[in-house]
């Protein structure tokens, strides 16, 4: 069995984006990538506290550099707003434009319209194996990652 997992995995992940990028152009959601539709996940369903940007870097596993072109450019199309805190003027608080939020109840139909493609024919058992392995594999990268540069661990 001659099997290159990262390969299938990159294409998989390739064709979800592929499925992700039309699924959004028939919802005219041009302004909203998805990267752009994971942060304002992460910020709706983490509403309940404050975030800031060093949380998204952390949670969702992305370089400092990304995030903060990322957010500058969801500040200019009006999908969210940075308010200084009161007890560190460096720290800026992330929130949610009224339009990301309309904007990510969609994102998260289209989310679930391509996971329903993907795993039609899949029973919950192998869903909920695959996951575990995914989970394994995940685990396992980061650990070969942390031991060879030092790195921190990014995964939630």
């Amino acid at each position: 069995m001659d099997q290159n997992f990262g390969r299938q995995i990159h294409y998989l992940a390739r064709l979800m984006k592929k499925a992700m990028d039309q699924s959004q152009a028939r919802s005219c959601m041009e302004h909203l990538t998805g990267t752009h539709g994971w942060i304002i996940g992460y910020l709706y369903h983490h509403r309940d506290r404050e975030i800031f940007q060093k949380d998204l870097e952390n949670d969702l596993g992305m370089s400092r550099s990304t995030v903060s072109t990322v957010l500058s450019l969801m500040e200019e199309n009006g999908l969210l707003t940075r308010h200084s805190v009161p007890n560190d003027a460096r720290l800026k608080k992330l929130a949610l434009s009224e339009k990301a939020v309309a904007l990510y109840k969609e994102f998260e139909a289209d989310c679930r319209r391509v996971d329903e493609a993907a795993l039609k024919g899949i029973s919950p058992d192998e869903r909920e194996q695959f996951e575990r392995l995914c989970g394994i594999m995940i685990r396992n990268l980061e650990k070969e990652e942390q031991s060879g540069s030092g790195k921190e661990d990014h995964r939630p």
